[in-house]
C-alpha cells in the first residue's frame, strides 16, 4: 500500500500537519480557508488562486465552494468524488452547525485521506458490498432526541467507507493496513484521528478470527471484505470503527461454488454460536451477554431465526470499546415479532428500555402504519432493485456488548429502499415521527413542515427525492447507555447519473 499512499494523484504528500486555528472572526473567508489548508496539508501545499468575489456567510456551501477553488486542480476521478461525496458531506456539516474550523478540518480530511480509498473512477470490480448501488461510502447522522441549544452542534455525523485501491479495477484493501495508516501521524493529519496505542487490540483479534488464513500484504483474502467507520465529533476529533464481513461463496472470485471460506462464520449463516468464541475472547463478561442473545435466538423456530450479517467494533482501548454483532431477520417483520427481537424476548429489561419502547412503537406506526395495525409482515415496495448477493429485505439488527455492563444494547435497521418507493415518502414518514415526539429542525436551519426532506434534498441534490428510493438507505432505532436514538443513513449513489430535476 506504500506505493498507493505515495502517489500524489490519490493522496496529497504532506510533511507536517498542525491544528486548524479555531478562531474565524470573519467567518468563512479565503484567507481563513487558505490558512487552514496550509495548517493541515503543509505550508508547501500548492493551492489555487484566490478569488475576489465576496462570500455569503449564510450560504451552506460557502466553505465547500472556497475549498473547491483553493485546492489544486483535480483529476476527473477526484473532481467527481469531490462533487458527489464531499458536497453532501459539506452540507451535512453546515446543517450540524459544527464550528467552521471543525467543518474545514473534516472536509480536508475527507479530501486528503478518504477520497483516495474510494476505488477507481468507474465502479470497482468487484463492486462494494456496503451499499446496494455499489457506492463504497455511506453517511449517517443522529438527530438528538432533545432540543439542542442555539449555537451548539445539533447532530452527530458519521460515515462508513469500504476501502479499495483506486488503481486498476479496484481491489479491496485489508482492514488493519488501512486503519494503521489512518491512525498514524501522516494518515491522521497530525492527530485529527484519535486512536490510543491499544486501540487496535480488538481489531487485530477480530481480523485473525474472521480471516484465519495466513495472509501477508495489503489486500483482503478471498471471501473477505472490510469497512472502516468514522465518527466526526463536535470537538474536531475523528474516531474509527472496524467492520468485518466474510462470504462463504463470494461471487466475485473464480469458481465461487468450489471456494471454501476459512472464516468460522459467514454472511447468511443460520448458526450464530461461533460468535460466542470471539465475544469471550475479547472480554470474558461478554459470555453472559452473548448467552442472553443466543437464548432468544434458540427459542425461535428454525425458519424464524435471524441469519448472520457482519461484526464491528470501535478502534478504542479494550475497556472503552464496544462489540456489535449484526444479523438479519428475514421472516419476523411484524411489530409484535420486532418488539420481541429488539428486547430479546424480554431479556433486555431496564428503565431505559421501558422508556424507549413506546418511542420505537411510535416510529414503527409512522413508517409502517398498515403493518402496525394488522400486525402483519412488511410488504416490499416494487422498486425493481434485486441483488441476491446483497440482502436487502427483512430487518437488520445489531446487538451491542459493552465492557463492564451485563446488558445488551439493540438497534434495528429498516432498509428504506426495500419498503418505500421514494426517498421523499420515507423522509415525510420520519418527519411525522419527529413531530409526534416533539423534535424540530435546528434553529438557523430548516424548520416548519417539510424540514426533514429539505435537509436531505439540500445535501443530496443529484436528483429529486420523489424519483425513486435509494439515497435514504436505512433508518435505525437503537438503545444506547444514554437512551434511545434514531439514525438516518444516506448513499451518494456514486455511480448513478445525475438526473434532471423538475
Amino acid at each position: 500500500m506504500n506505493t498507493l499512499l505515495k502517489d500524489p494523484q490519490f493522496f496529497p504528500q504532506i510533511s507536517i500537519s498542525t491544528p486548524v486555528d479555531s478562531d474565524w472572526p470573519g467567518g468563512v473567508t479565503y484567507a481563513s480557508v487558505r490558512k487552514a489548508v496550509n495548517s493541515l496539508l503543509g505550508c508547501g501545499f500548492i493551492h489555487g488562486p484566490s478569488s475576489a468575489y465576496s462570500v455569503k456567510q449564510d450560504d451552506g456551501l460557502a466553505l465547500y465552494d472556497i475549498l473547491t477553488e483553493v485546492l489544486p486542480p483535480m483529476s476527473s476521478r477526484t473532481a467527481h468524488l469531490w462533487t458527489r461525496v464531499a458536497r453532501p458531506f459539506a452540507q451535512m456539516l453546515h446543517t450540524s452547525q459544527m464550528s467552521l474550523a471543525t467543518q474545514c478540518t473534516f472536509l480536508l480530511f475527507l479530501y486528503s485521506r478518504v477520497l483516495g480509498f474510494l476505488g477507481p473512477e468507474k465502479q470497482s470490480d468487484p463492486p462494494a458490498c456496503l451499499t446496494l448501488d455499489g457506492s463504497p461510502i455511506e453517511f449517517s447522522w443522529i438527530i438528538p432526541n432533545k432540543k439542542t441549544v442555539k449555537g451548539k452542534s445539533n447532530r452527530n455525523i458519521r460515515c462508513v467507507m469500504e476501502p479499495f485501491d483506486p488503481r486498476g479495477s479496484g481491489t479491496p484493501l485489508k482492514g488493519t493496513s488501512v486503519l494503521k495508516y489512518l491512525a498514524s501521524y501522516a494518515g491522521s493529519l497530525g492527530g485529527v484521528v484519535r486512536c490510543e496505542w491499544d486501540g487496535m487490540f480488538w481489531v487485530e483479534s477480530a481480523e485473525k478470527f474472521f480471516f484465519p488464513q495466513h495472509h501477508h500484504g495489503d489486500y483482503v483474502p478471498d471471501g473477505c471484505r472490510f469497512a472502516v467507520g468514522f465518527d466526526f465529533t463536535t470537538s474536531g476529533i475523528i474516531t474509527l470503527k472496524a467492520y468485518f464481513v466474510s462470504f462463504e461463496h463470494p461471487y466475485w472470485i473464480q469458481s465461487p461454488e468450489t471456494f471454501k471460506s476459512l472464516s468460522p462464520i459467514c454472511m447468511g449463516a443460520p448458526d450464530l454460536s461461533p460468535l460466542g468464541t470471539l465475544a469471550a475472547q475479547l472480554n470474558p463478561v461478554f459470555a453472559g451477554s452473548f448467552k442472553s442473545f443466543m437464548d432468544h435466538v434458540n427459542s425461535l423456530n428454525d425458519g424464524q431465526r435471524p441469519v448472520y450479517e457482519f461484526t464491528s467494533m470501535d478502534c478504542k482501548s479494550p475497556g472503552a470499546n464496544r462489540l456489535k454483532l449484526y444479523c438479519r431477520a428475514l421472516a419476523r417483520t411484524n411489530w409484535s415479532a420486532v418488539k420481541e427481537d429488539f428486547t430479546l424476548g424480554g431479556r433486555i429489561c431496564s428503565t431505559q428500555m421501558g422508556e424507549a419502547l413506546p418511542v420505537f412503537e411510535t416510529l414503527w406506526k409512522c413508517i409502517f402504519p398498515e403493518s402496525y395495525t394488522s400486525d402483519q409482515p412488511l410488504k416490499e415496495s416494487l422498486t425493481g432493485a434485486e441483488d441476491s448477493d446483497h440482502p436487502q429485505n427483512g430487518l437488520a439488527y445489531h446487538y451491542e456488548f459493552v465492557p463492564g455492563d451485563s446488558k445488551v444494547y439493540p438497534k434495528v435497521y429498516i432498509p428504506m429502499r426495500f419498503y418505500y418507493a421514494s426517498d421523499l415518502a420515507g423522509s415525510r414518514a420520519l418527519e411525522k415521527f419527529y413531530n409526534i415526539v416533539g423534535i424540530e429542525g435546528p434553529e438557523g436551519g430548516e424548520q416548519g413542515p417539510g424540514w426533514v426532506e429539505r435537509e436531505v434534498a439540500n445535501a443530496y441534490n443529484h436528483r429529486d427525492l420523489d424519483k425513486r428510493s435509494g439515497c435514504r438507505t436505512y433508518i435505525s432505532f437503537g438503545l444506547r447507555q444514554g437512551g434511545w436514538e434514531v439514525t438516518s443513513y444516506f448513499s451518494p449513489e456514486l455511480f448513478s447519473p445525475t438526473e434532471e430535476k423538475d
